[in-house]
């Protein structure tokens, strides 16, 4: 699929980053875990439930864009985290590729046209940049606390 944005390169660096840092986290205090495990349960809360395609390319473009962007501001707290991220970033991909893919190759065409638009709209690029700024902030708190 045409569509992949930086999020899924910046997902695998997140998980490649944190993948050093796994075992420091293990040693970490059962109080920082409980507050973790909580953070986790509310940032996993306002992750909207993922919607099916329409048909409309042109909308179902924005609504991916839109979903993947949502996955990407997640809270991050481990290397599960950002595998789940990332998991979760390609099987959003997948869905829509599959159903595109399942309406004809030229569906699959019009809406990776569409996709390719959108990444030029400045409005998605202002959104993609500031979840990737989050993705960034949740990645260095989560590696300064590993370092403690």
């Amino acid at each position: 699929m045409k569509f992949k944005f930086l999020s899924i390169i910046m997902a695998v660096a997140v998980a490649l980053a944190f993948t050093s840092c796994d075992t420091k986290k293990a040693s970490a205090s059962d109080k920082s875990e409980s507050a973790s495990e909580q953070v986790e349960e509310s940032a996993e809360e306002k992750v909207e439930e993922p919607k099916a395609p329409t048909g409309d390319a042109a909308a179902d473009a924005k609504q991916c864009v839109e979903e993947a962007i949502a996955l990407m501001k997640t809270d991050l707290k481990s290397i599960a985290d950002a595998d789940k991220m990332e998991k979760d970033i390609d099987a959003l991909q997948k869905k829509y590729e599959d159903f595109y893919k399942a309406k004809g190759e030229a569906e699959l065409k019009k809406f990776n046209d569409e996709c390719d638009k959108l990444q030029n709209d400045p409005e998605i690029v202002k959104k993609l940049d500031e979840a990737q700024k989050v993705m960034m902030e949740n990645a260095q708190k989560l590696l300064g606390e590993t370092g403690k």
